[in-house]
């Protein structure tokens, strides 16, 4: 099907609209941002499965992939939630999106943003923990559990710009129950030397992206609440010391070292675990977002990279995956000197680029 000059343009606008983004005539599509996705295929139905993946309506149906967005929060922090959302949906259409949302919120205007609203699933946080950050509604996905059997947690300072299907698929396929990114504190003799917990079982997710089945989520975050609930009363590191104290926004990390105590708590969990793939993408401060997915999205094969700004553009070689017991960890990466923004790239799909990275990175251009 053609479609005149208007028309196109009309079209791009709306897409734009929806994405939380401002149009300019002319300028490219979010689609063509991120997933070099056609224009006139935007709109193709999002139950359709493709025929080289063998995927099963039935298996996409049963997955679910998880955000939140709050009123309370800053309108950067919003503007994350919409972009991480419609990068999602673009790249992978064929999964269920859950969205928790605060009390009393009109999410109409927000759906409005959303590429496919059609396949969202709108589900109320609650309050866990008095007086603590708005990490505790991650809990909240357990809402989602009598829906469908596998549930997924994405972070809003994070962009998919492969399509996620065939991983997710896998996981749910698999016999394992938790799929996790493993931080990088399990590396730091600091932290060993320091932790709380069963030395031996020690193993600290990154909470940025997270995959558990239905089936083992009410014991694991029944867990989860009570390790978290002792970590931080009557004051963080009250009960348990801190096991990273040379990095100054450790507490913030409660959730993961909570998790990490609950892990240790079901039964041969190691084995239950799927670990998920990460490298390390170090990168000049100033660098745009979506040159850098550009730049990604061109690798044939997922890889540790750094990424430097010239008159030629954007230069990369490799580099290998960050090690070490530094509290300053990028500065084991010789590359740069120290003095680059650290990305993860998780599954050679997700960009997670970290919102204290926002004023080094050009994310909204």
């Amino acid at each position: 099907m053609f479609i005149n000059d208007e028309e196109y343009e009309n079209r791009k606008k709306e897409l734009y609209h929806r994405a939380g983004m401002q149009y300019t005539s002319g300028a490219p599509t979010l689609e063509e941002k991120l997933s070099n996705i056609s224009l006139s295929n935007t709109n193709q139905s999002s139950n359709t499965t493709s025929d080289k993946s063998g995927i099963s309506k039935a298996n996409t149906s049963s997955i679910i992939v998880c955000f939140m967005i709050d009123p309370n929060e800053s309108h950067r922090y919003i503007e994350m939630v919409i972009r991480a959302i419609n990068s999602f949906q673009i790249s992978t259409p064929n999964i269920e999106v859950g969205l928790l949302k605060g009390p009393n919120m009109d999410i109409a205007k927000y759906l409005d943003r959303i590429t496919n609203p059609q396949k969202v699933h709108v589900r109320e946080i609650e309050k866990h923990f008095e007086h603590w950050n708005p990490t505790q509604h991650k809990m909240d996905i357990l809402k989602f559990a009598d829906q469908f059997e596998t549930i997924f947690w994405i972070d809003s300072d994070a962009i998919v710009y492969k399509n996620l299907e065939p991983f997710l698929v896998d996981f749910h396929q698999s016999s394992k129950q938790f799929c996790l990114v493993r931080d990088r504190v399990n590396d730091y003799e600091e932290f060993h030397a320091n932790w709380s917990g069963n030395k031996n079982l020690l193993f600290i997710p990154q909470a940025c992206f997270m995959g558990f089945k239905a089936r083992s989520m009410r014991s694991l975050f029944a867990l989860w609440k009570k390790f978290w609930n002792e970590w931080i009363h009557p004051a963080p590191f009250a009960k348990y010391k801190d096991p990273y104290p040379s990095f100054p926004n450790s507490a913030f990390c409660i959730e993961q070292y909570a998790l990490g105590m609950a892990l240790e708590q079901m039964e041969d969990f190691k084995n239950d675990l799927q670990i998920v793939p990460r490298f390390d993408v170090f990168a000049d401060h100033g660098l745009s977002l979506y040159s850098i997915v550009d730049k990604l999205k061109s690798e044939t094969s997922a890889r540790s990279l750094a990424l430097r700004s010239d008159s030629n553009g954007i230069t990369k070689s490799e580099t290998p995956v960050m090690t070490g017991t530094s509290s300053n960890p990028s500065s084991s990466n010789p590359y740069f000197g120290g003095k680059e923004i650290v990305l993860d790239l998780l599954t050679g799909c997700v960009l997670h680029y970290y919102s204290s990275n926002c004023e080094g990175l050009n994310v909204f251009s």
